[in-house]
């Protein structure tokens, strides 16, 4: 029976999954066609109480079902958070590993069908620093072990993200290099800086790992930058509502909240629902109040978000655009510059130069001493990303590729060393 391993990468806002063949002592040929990103998104219909649907199929349902039922985003964002215990979803109870299991088992079975063959060991990769102001680091990794657990996987490893990507990084290079490569993601962005060498006659490869760091934010701050700067008045903010015989300003609380999408969905409850009813028939702005209600009680989240997310791509490559949305109940259009995003996200692009001089001097190596920069993930496409590198490194030590799967490749690989 052939012989294989793989690497998931289980990310904030997509995963990936990697095969290494162990009997040819090579990635799976197949890899083109399993290693294909998928969001990380469940949904789990109203009507049909024993389904749920994962990734790409889980956003065409959703819309299909007119945006009612439970849809789930950003679950890898949670795995640090100890209150997190247990949601009900169709009278069903779940645990936060049984909601990422069932991602998990979608990638499982992808790869099995591909080399029809069962997989049982596997490399999970994990940022350097989770999400969150004060992760509980242990937490997430005994819940990502947990959750492979559940789906069959026997052996089971870590890897760290950067250290993956690269690990994919080294297949493409020719001579002995100083690499730093960082790996922006959804969640989280990470660093490692790796001494690698090129792949010999025999195939292997030497490579040491120098350090690594990061940053516990990533794209989805970036659009959360771009929903407080650009469109929290399109919700309601800065307007008033008449309460007690005066004008009342509306909690700042709730604009925070609809910042951050993942956290939306915890405001759908009857005392906010009331609330914000009661606002709605007394306030100076009742277009922007009925935006609020329809954005958190018809679960729009998602889908304002991905205008933003989307307004955000293209500032990849123009200067100017407008993040546009016609929802039913939602609706706005809010011209947005290159330069006002940048000035947005200024100070996190600052604290992840600062974190990049940290580990560089943590090693006493100089700008000059890196041979080239890999980027990979999706937010790296972000214009001020790739030029904070190029200001501290040069443009042509800047690589970049794979940008969605390069961190799964690299933990197959890495599933290929550690279990032959």
């Amino acid at each position: 029976m052939a012989n294989y391993v793989c690497g998931i990468d289980f990310g904030t806002s997509n995963s990936a999954v990697a095969v290494y063949d162990l009997d040819r002592r090579a990635p799976s040929p197949l890899n083109a066609e399993i290693c294909r990103p998928i969001p990380s998104l469940l949904y789990f219909p109203t009507e049909e109480k024993n389904s749920v649907f994962v990734g790409d199929d889980a956003v065409a349902a959703y819309v299909r079902s007119n945006f009612q039922g439970r849809f789930l985003q950003a679950l890898k964002t949670f795995l640090t958070f100890s209150s997190f215990t247990e949601t009900r979803i169709n009278g069903r109870r779940y645990e936060l590993p049984d909601l990422v299991a069932l991602m998990m088992r979608q990638l499982k079975q992808t790869a099995e069908k591909a080399v029809e063959a069962p997989i049982d060991r596997v490399v999970l990769g994990r940022p350097v620093k989770f999400a969150g102001d004060s992760p509980n680091e242990e937490l997430a990794t005994e819940r990502l072990y947990k959750a492979a657990k559940l789906v069959g996987f026997k052996q089971i490893e870590f890897e760290f993200e950067p250290v993956a990507a690269a690990r994919y990084y080294q297949t493409l290079v020719t001579k002995n290099e100083l690499v730093l490569v960082g790996d922006f993601g959804g969640g989280t962005s990470d660093f490692t800086l790796m001494s690698l060498s090129p792949s010999g006659e025999s195939g292997t490869s030497e490579s040491t790992v120098l350090g690594t760091a990061g940053v516990p934010f990533a794209g989805n701050k970036f659009d959360s930058e771009l929903m407080r700067g650009k469109l929290l008045h399109h919700f309601g903010q800065g307007s008033q509502w008449w309460a007690d015989d005066k004008w009342l300003n509306l909690p700042n609380h709730i604009f925070l909240d609809i910042c951050e999408w993942h956290q939306i969905p915890f405001l759908r409850e009857r005392r906010t629902m009331e609330f914000l009813r009661d606002v709605q028939r007394r306030t100076t702005n009742p277009k922007g109040i009925a935006n609020l209600r329809a954005l958190i009680f018809e679960n729009y989240g998602y889908s304002v978000f991905q205008r933003i997310e989307e307004a955000k791509i293209r500032l990849s490559s123009a200067d100017q655009t407008a993040i546009d949305c016609a929802l039913k109940e939602v609706s706005f259009h809010e011209p947005v510059s290159l330069l006002e995003f940048n000035g947005l996200i200024q100070p996190h692009i600052s604290a992840i130069r600062h974190c990049v001089q940290e580990l560089l001097q943590a090693h006493s190596i100089s700008d000059a001493r890196v041979d080239n920069i890999f980027l990979t993930g999706g937010t790296s496409e972000v214009t001020a990303v790739k030029q904070l590198f190029i200001e501290m490194f040069g443009a042509n030590k800047v690589r970049t590729g794979k940008t969605f799967t390069s961190v799964a490749e690299g933990l197959g690989l890495t599933a290929g060393s550690l279990f032959s």
